[in-house]
């Protein structure tokens, strides 16, 4: 076992460690002051052994097949009758893991080929989880929604039909790699002046861990090109969403916590949006978001992310909260304490950055039936009675200063 990993063990234990302390009262374990014990410690165990402060394998050299054809391509022009765009002064952008939205299969196991395959019949979603999750999409109110873990076209169509959301969304899917039915989906606002043009990667491969060539994203990494309602399709894009759900933290064969996988698929997406610059130019804004499957902050496989200019949004804000207000997940582990982390990102480029494009951005919490706001969940079990074991993240953005770029381009 090598130093570098035998570090990272040690921090992945010490934050379970540190959110558990005894004598702390439950509801405040994860704050910024148990953030930056667990990032102190990572600093200073790193500077004992050895190790770089930064990625240490940032000299390895990836392989990656980019075929010329990356994956299906949806385009979605705008409807004829929306809003005027001169009047949109904000486009509202969110990201939801629903956990699944009709139901799931209860354990899946591999084929002789290695194929997942539902082994117990499919669960159907208890309707007050449904209900809470139409609830958060609709006080999160976004334009364009991008949603995880979805189990299929069908079931991201009928939540788009559910009365409480009255008939205001349309859905795009596009199948990715993982045959558990836990795909990347898109709800856009029938009433947006917006064209969308939305790109599959999901064709991308590397050579994982194990030697073998396979899929690089766990499902996919659709870009979604926005553009004026009726521009042409050559136009120049108000700007570029791309959507993730990266690897779990399940171990893989030579991949302990599947730590290499991810830092593989931030990478590739930091090339995407690299091209995506080339192409559209360095003040093309670029926004990367969704469920990353680890602690954005903490994480070092998204050290060279973050360090290469990719931005928490809620670090844009004039006043960013403290990382307690930023939570999205909670992970019960059999032997530990709760661990609260904030997975779920919105994660923008230099340029985003650079033009002030963020106006506002929160986690939308989960209320009782009283409209009470519910605190942490304590336990697996009272986890499993919300709506998602994850939180949507809603993110209020300038849309005039994504309009003024174009028009000054002209």
């Amino acid at each position: 076992m090598s130093v570098r990993f035998k570090s990272f063990i040690i921090f992945v234990l010490l934050i379970a460690g540190l959110c558990s302390m005894p004598g702390q009262a439950v509801e405040t374990l994860s704050s910024d002051k148990c953030l930056m014990s667990a990032l102190q410690f990572s600093r200073r165990i790193r500077e004992e052994r050895g190790a770089p402060l930064v990625d240490d394998a940032s000299l390895e050299i990836e392989q990656v097949f980019r075929p010329e054809v990356r994956g299906p391509v949806v385009k979605l022009p705008a409807l004829e009758k929306t809003r005027k765009i001169e009047d949109l002064a904000e486009l509202r952008i969110g990201t939801y893991n629903m956990e699944n939205i009709l139901e799931r299969t209860g354990k899946w196991v591999r084929d002789n080929q290695g194929r997942f395959q539902g082994f117990f019949p499919h669960i159907k979603k208890e309707e007050v989880l449904l209900e809470g999750n139409v609830d958060t999409l609709l006080r999160a109110n976004s334009d364009i929604a991008v949603l995880e873990e979805i189990e299929s076209l069908r079931a991201i169509e009928e939540l788009a039909a559910h009365p409480r959301l009255g008939n205001r969304y349309r859905a795009v899917l596009i199948e990715g790699n993982d045959e558990r039915g836990i795909d990347i989906a898109f709800l856009v606002k029938k009433d947006l002046p917006l064209d969308l043009e939305i790109r599959s990667h999901r064709e991308v491969e590397h050579i994982a861990s194990n030697g073998l060539k396979e899929k690089l994203f766990s499902r996919d990494a659709p870009v979604a090109l926005i553009r004026p309602k009726g521009a042409d399709e050559e136009s120049e894009p108000l700007m570029a969403i791309i959507g993730v759900h990266n690897k779990s933290q399940r171990n893989r064969s030579g991949d302990p916590l599947s730590y290499k996988k991810r830092r593989s698929q931030a990478r590739e997406l930091e090339s995407m949006v690299r091209d995506l610059e080339k192409v559209h130019g360095a003040d093309f804004p670029v926004m990367v978001t969704g469920d990353f499957n680890a602690s954005f902050h903490v994480a070092p496989e998204y050290q060279e992310f973050r360090k290469n200019g990719m931005t928490d949004a809620f670090d844009l804000m004039p006043r960013p909260p403290p990382h307690d207000e930023r939570v999205t997940q909670f992970f019960f582990p059999r032997d530990g304490e709760r661990v609260a982390s904030q997975m779920d990102v919105m994660a923008l480029n230099r340029a985003a950055k650079e033009n002030q494009l963020v106006r506002d951005v929160k986690v939308i919490p989960y209320l009782d039936q009283e409209g009470h706001v519910l605190s942490w969940p304590r336990s697996f079990k009272e986890r499993k009675t919300r709506p998602s074991d994850h939180h949507m993240v809603s993110g209020v953005f300038d849309f005039r200063v994504l309009l003024n770029r174009i028009s000054s381009s002209h």
